[in-house]
């Protein structure tokens, strides 16, 4: 009988669990999903408008120094990088609710002045900052805290993008590399199918891509790529081995080099593209 009581006891644990996080998970996207609606309609304008004023392109370092000003007297430590995010998420430091701001404000301004700027990156920043301070206002525990923060960040991507499984996957991989955040599945998609569902309702389509029948998963087509992959891995060893080189300050090997790789790829880059894209 005691064995049963506590079998009880703990389902009904198990339970509770359960229904709180669906509840934390459904507010989370509530949340965050009319922010990545809005976000990624912006950056749908702003796209427009230069692509309709190609000289919105001489802007671009009033662009960029307005956001330098933004972020140095408003967010000097954070700087809008990403790094900000997984940070939050691994040590339970919950971003400041100004980064959410600041990280709408200046990415639209990249993109409507031609600036090269993702919208991955600032699409989990977006989320996690607003859904980490939820779970602050709440008085959650640390440990629940980083949780509502991934909520977040797949809401948010989600709602962006259009791809709840996608950006639940990826919210779970990208926080710990090589790891899989198993508690955070079912919040993480509760609150990616709300943002989703809340963005297709405010006019975000989802980011679609036609596949052209050259992509075609042929034999050639299959090498070409695995022959891309490494050399693509190639690249982000030597980047890696410089960043950790000055981290350690150290001196950039090979800089002569990258100095004329740069040019190489500046004068020649769009017709090495275009040799590549010929052999598909």
């Amino acid at each position: 009988m005691k064995k049963i009581l506590r079998y009880l006891r703990s389902s009904l644990g198990y339970l509770y669990v359960c229904f709180k996080w669906v509840i934390l998970a459904a507010l989370v996207g509530c949340v965050v999903g009319p922010f990545g609606a809005m976000f990624g309609l912006a950056l749908n304008k702003a796209t427009v408008l230069r692509t309709a004023d190609p000289r919105l392109i001489y802007l671009l370092p009033l662009g960029g120094l307005v956001i330098v000003f933004l972020y140095q007297h408003f967010d000097p430590d954070g700087g809008g990088s990403t790094n900000q995010i997984f940070v939050a998420v691994r040590e339970y430091k919950p971003l400041s609710l100004r980064t959410a701001p600041l990280i709408f404000v200046t990415t639209v301004i990249t993109h409507l002045f031609g600036g090269s700027s993702g919208r991955e990156g600032a699409a989990l920043l977006l989320g996690g900052s607003l859904s980490g301070q939820i779970g602050r206002r709440l008085q959650l525990e640390a440990r629940d805290c980083r949780l509502m923060t991934m909520c977040g960040m797949a809401g948010a991507f989600s709602a962006v993008f259009g791809t709840p499984l996608a950006a639940t996957v990826f919210t779970l991989e990208v926080v710990d590399v090589g790891s899989m955040q198993y508690a955070a599945l079912l919040p993480c998609l509760i609150s990616a199918l709300i943002g989703v569902w809340i963005s297709s309702g405010m006019g975000l389509a989802p980011t679609a891509f036609a596949v052209a029948d050259y992509a075609a998963p042929t034999p050639g087509n299959l090498i070409r790529v695995l022959l891309l992959g490494l050399l693509l891995a190639c690249v982000v060893g030597i980047l890696w081995g410089l960043v950790r080189a000055k981290r350690g300050q150290q001196g950039l090997p090979w800089g002569p080099g990258i100095a004329l790789a740069a040019w190489c790829a500046a004068l020649f880059g769009q017709n090495l593209i275009d040799w590549y894209l010929s052999l598909l």
